[in-house]
C-alpha cells in the first residue's frame, strides 16, 4: 500500500498566496464572499496579464 504525497516543486506560489489572502480576508476580516471572490478574479486576470500563462 502507497501513499500519494504532494510534490513541493508542483505547488504554483501565485495560486497559493492567492488562496492565504482570500481565507484570511474572509475569516480574520469578515470580508463578503462576493467580495473576495471578485478581488481574486480581478488580480487572477491583473497576474495572467503581466506575467502570462503560468
Amino acid at each position: 500500500m502507497t501513499v500519494d504525497v504532494p510534490v513541493f516543486s508542483s505547488v504554483n506560489i501565485p495560486s497559493l498566496v492567492l488562496t492565504t489572502a482570500a481565507v484570511i480576508a474572509a475569516f480574520r476580516f469578515k470580508v463578503g464572499m462576493l467580495t473576495v471572490l471578485v478581488a481574486c478574479s480581478v488580480l487572477g486576470i491583473l497576474y495572467e496579464t503581466i506575467y502570462g500563462l503560468v
